[in-house]
């Protein structure tokens, strides 16, 4: 898929641009008469001209001498000084004084300014009705050239209200006014075609750019920066993206110096556009930000809908798909508000994508419906993309012949709106309904030419191409030359990702996408055949490649973009090796590491009815099973998980998904296997195994252990061990005694009484720990202690891991002077976790954001990533009180010399025994090293817990 980023196409220049430009000569002395109309247009441009070269005070100064007891020439000068300064209220009351006696001379040029305004405020239905009144004026004086420029100015609005076509004949109509003899409006109308002409995707011929541009460098910064934007947003659609942002650098610098502040804003915007297809998200949220700061102080409200439909598509790369959700809502909105078609173009066209990607095809096929009945006319850019993305609906839907003929069209928009940097997606699409028509042979020859034709494919564009490759070789049979094209282009991408020079480009290796909108890349698919046709170690290399990928993406997730941070001396943030693609790398470590009692159960699953499988590998076997398409499941997952959380546990729903996920994998284990290391994928990181029933029809708990692990490598003890302090004390980490307030409702959080004496208790049972609750549960106090690591970090207080959204996620503490008392995600990330085993005792605290449909990122990964062994986490809200016991039987399982999988499973299977509801019980979930042991020391005399404690308040009160 391509980027929005890389397509999106904004108004070229503010409508205000086009009545910044002044010839250089326009600011000699004013003629003496006052009321001919080429004086008041004399005036508008030296004034314009003097403020882009900031020289506007001298030149106010001599008007207003000139113009002495002219009241409406001397509105029409304030109005023009009041607006370049970006007093918009105070600049529409004198344009609206100085255009009330329309027989005035400056009365036209008091409505465009006026309508500049207006457009800035986001009516630009009401400003082309005041252009249209300032024409019909001009007219009624003869004043060619100022009709020629309200048309002008009509045409960019129209553009972006009514489409290309309007723009055009308005065009036409302006540009046969222009007098040879006026140099300004020469060049300002070149450059304005330029834009209706960029905008309809006509190709351009180097002289016609080259001859504008020299015009306009003639007659100042404004027009000449104006011309090469155009020329920069030409370069893009035309497949140049680097030498796009070079020359907007270029213009952004014109923009500044001659106080543009509102086309500067407008040229950052188009920036993060680009730096974001590139990959560099970093800088592009700081420059969309920027943007969003100076349209904010030039009172550009459209310009502040296009830096927020660009946040939004930030989001939307990171994975966090509620913030990009609500980024286009709210961008959408605004465009609505201002009228501008395109804009609301633009966000449906997000929108649509974002739907698509996810897999919601009904509804991705409903928006690029309504959206192609407009995007010629308003954004041709997007027509050939909406077409290619109906196309992809067809076919995953399996109307093969809608899906060609919908293709065949896509050549046809190419080839007339000039747009060949399609050709490369053309060509992918196309191999895919050759290979989904069963014409694999079609599928790989349309692929091999993509290759030839686009050598400069970045290495992700590459492999995805290379992937879909492999996979048609699988489906003719083919398995060695397909093995060997995925390995090539794996170990390939790896070695690029490594190369690059900062984490934030090494997520961009990972997480970009070109073509595809299934994020999967069809290894799901070139797995199961390579699974069933025998070859299960190089399916499950192919599984395990995708997964480490992913975990990578979540290591370099938004804290590695906001904080380029390194761990303290001594820690080595937990890192797994995916340079080698080895079919025997994984069952040679089971046979070294598993003992008769384990077995580790990998999933791989796909969308658009990819199918699933389960690789079972034991210290003597590995054997795949089939299971069914995850979009048949979802739907059931999400009930049972529903109906769990409310404390039931429907019987035929639990044999219903028992059957399909559990039963035909438990049912391949040997008779010795009691332990079972889950490694979910997909959708199946949120299904509580533990409620499931075994081929005999009762608790999965009454037979077997169930851990998760975040890839088979870690299940394995193959992840890179973690250095740690010897000596240091366990952590219990309390709630608040002041509860700071909810950053989404505004309210309070609600106070936790069970927490706190949780808190307690557990302290109690660790014995040697340090207890940081009530007042002392700082952030500065947390982090600073969080650092030194220990046996155990225990967290019982208000956590948020949002589903959808990377903002406001982490831990509620206690607020001070100088912090809210909230621990967010990205501050736990920039420093290192060196516990063995971390307790988050906590509402939903194993939720998180689903990263390219595979793997969860949130605090518990965060926590893993960080350096923590094992953490015990929850999958839904909890009662603070009601959980109390359940973790006190923890700790004392751990007393006794249970292993912390041991220790988690007692307490589920004893609560289950003992009919406690499921809401308690399955809500547990224990993800990490499955060997993990933790020594518990008895609970110490009250004289040493006294001495320990007052030592705690002497550190917390700064004393020694």
């Amino acid at each position: 898929m391509q980027s929005l980023c890389n397509r999106i196409a904004t108004v070229a220049v503010l409508f205000s641009a086009m009545w910044l430009g002044a010839s250089p000569n326009a600011g000699a002395q004013p003629a003496a008469l006052v009321r001919q109309p080429v004086l008041a247009r004399d005036l508008v441009r030296s004034l314009h001209n003097a403020y882009q070269y900031g020289t506007d005070e001298d030149t106010v100064r001599i008007w207003r001498t000139r113009l002495a007891g002219n009241a409406a020439m001397l509105a029409l000068l304030d109005g023009t000084m009041f607006r370049l300064a970006f007093q918009e209220d105070s600049s529409s009351a004198r344009y609206r004084e100085a255009a009330r006696d329309t027989l005035a001379p400056g009365a036209p040029y008091a409505l465009v300014g006026l309508a500049n305004t207006v457009a800035n405020h986001g009516a630009l239905r009401e400003a082309l009705a005041l252009l249209a009144q300032a024409t019909r004026l001009s007219v009624q004086r003869g004043d060619s050239i100022g009709q020629s420029e309200a048309l002008m100015g009509r045409a960019l609005l129209a553009m972006r209200v009514y489409g290309v076509d309007s723009a055009r004949s308005l065009m036409g109509q302006a540009t046969a006014l222009v007098p040879a003899r006026d140099a300004w409006l020469q060049a300002r109308a070149g450059c304005t075609q330029l834009q209706v002409d960029v905008r309809s995707g006509a190709k351009i011929a180097d002289s016609v750019w080259q001859s504008r541009e020299r015009a306009a460098r003639e007659q100042g910064p404004v027009l000449y920066s104006t011309c090469l934007f155009s020329r920069a947003q030409y370069l893009e659609n035309s497949g140049m993206a680097a030498a796009s942002l070079a020359l907007l650098d270029t213009v952004a610098e014109l923009q500044r110096g001659s106080r543009q502040w509102s086309n500067v804003a407008a040229t950052w915007q188009w920036q993060g556009n680009s730096l974001i297809g590139r990959g560099r998200y970093r800088e592009a949220r700081e420059r969309l930000t920027a943007s969003f700061a100076a349209a904010r102080r030039s009172a550009s409200l459209s310009g502040e809908a296009w830096a927020t439909l660009q946040l939004g598509e930030v989001d939307r790369k990171l994975g966090a798909t509620g913030d990009a959700i609500e980024q286009y809502g709210r961008a959408r909105a605004l465009m609505t508000t201002l009228g501008d078609a395109t804009g609301q173009a633009y966000a449906d066209y997000a929108m649509a994508g974002l739907h698509h990607v996810d897999g919601q095809l009904a509804a991705a096929d409903s928006q690029w419906r309504g959206l192609l009945q407009r995007a010629d006319r308003v954004a041709p850019q997007l027509a050939v993309q909406g077409v290619l993305a109906r196309s992809d609906i067809a076919r995953r839907s399996g109307n093969l012949v809608a899906s060609a003929a919908l293709l065949d069209s896509a050549v046809v928009l190419m080839a007339a709106r000039n747009m060949p940097g399609w050709r490369a997606e053309w060509r992918y699409f196309t191999g895919l309904q050759q290979l989904a028509a069963g014409r694999a042979e079609r599928a790989i020859a349309q692929w091999d030419t993509l290759l030839r034709e686009h050598r400069t494919l970045r290495p992700p564009a590459r492999f995805e191409v290379v992937s879909r490759r492999a996979e048609a070789q699988a489906t003719l049979g083919r398995f060695e030359p397909a093995w060997r094209a995925f390995t090539e282009g794996a170990i390939a991408l790896d070695r690029w990702r490594l190369s690059q020079s900062t984490r934030e480009q090494a997520l961009a290796a990972i997480g970009d996408r070109q073509f595809d909108w299934d994020r999967d890349l069809g290894l799901a698919t070139t797995a199961a055949l390579f699974a069933r046709a025998g070859r299960p170690a190089e399916a499950l290399a192919m599984a395990e490649w995708r997964r480490l990928r992913a975990a990578q993406q979540i290591e370099l997730q938004r804290g590695a973009l906001s904080v380029e941070s390194t761990p303290s001396s001594g820690t080595v943030v937990r890192v797994v090796d995916s340079s080698r693609v080895d079919p025997a790398r994984l069952p040679t470590l089971a046979r070294a590491r598993l003992l008769p009692s384990q077995a580790v159960v990998a999933f791989m699953t796909g969308r658009g009815g990819e199918p699933t499988t389960a690789y079972v590998l034991t210290r003597d076997t590995l054997v795949n099973v089939g299971l069914p398409p995850i979009d048949s499941l979802s739907t059931s997952i999400a009930a049972f998980t529903a109906f769990l959380r409310a404390g039931a546990r429907p019987a035929a729903l639990t044999a219903t998904l028992s059957a399909q996920v559990l039963v035909p994998v438990l049912q391949q284990l040997p008779a010795t296997v009691t332990r079972v290391i889950l490694v979910p994928d997909g959708d199946l990181h949120r299904l509580p195994f533990v409620a499931l029933n075994d081929p005999l029809g009762q608790s999965v708990l009454e037979r077997y252990e169930l851990v998760t692990a975040p890839s088979v490598e870690d299940a394995l003890g193959g992840a890179v061990s973690v250095a740690r302090r010897s000596g240091a004390s366990s952590v219990v980490i309390g709630a608040p005694a002041e509860m700071p307030r909810n950053a989404v409702t505004g309210m309070p959080w609600g106070r936790l009484p069970g927490a706190r004496e949780e808190a307690r208790r557990v302290a109690r049972l660790l014995g040697f720990s340090e207890q940081l609750a009530g007042v002392s549960a700082t952030r500065d106090a947390v982090t600073k202690r969080l650092v030194r690591g220990g046996p155990v970090l225990h967290v019982a207080t208000h956590a948020v891991a949002n589903p959808a959204s990377f903002v406001n996620n982490g831990l509620v503490l206690q607020p001070s002077d100088t912090d809210d008392g909230f621990l967010s995600l990205a501050g736990l990330q920039a420093q290192p976790l060196p516990f063995d085993l971390v307790v988050l005792s906590a509402c939903a605290s194993g939720e998180g954001v689903m990263l390219a449909g595979q793997s969860l990122h949130g605090l518990v990964s965060t926590a893993l990533d960080a350096g923590a062994r094992g953490v015990v986490a929850t999958r839904w809200a909890l009662n603070d009180t009601a959980i109390v016991p359940h973790m006190v039987r923890l700790y004392e399982a751990l007393q006794r010399g249970d292993d912390v999988v041991t220790a988690v499973h007692r307490v589920q299977r004893d609560a289950m025994r003992e009919g406690i509801s499921p809401a308690i019980w399955a809500n547990l979930d224990y993800v990490g090293d499955p060997t993990l042991r933790i020594t518990v020391m008895p609970p110490r005399p009250w004289w040493s817990r006294l001495g320990h404690t007052m030592r705690g308040w002497l550190r917390a009160a700064g004393l020694k």
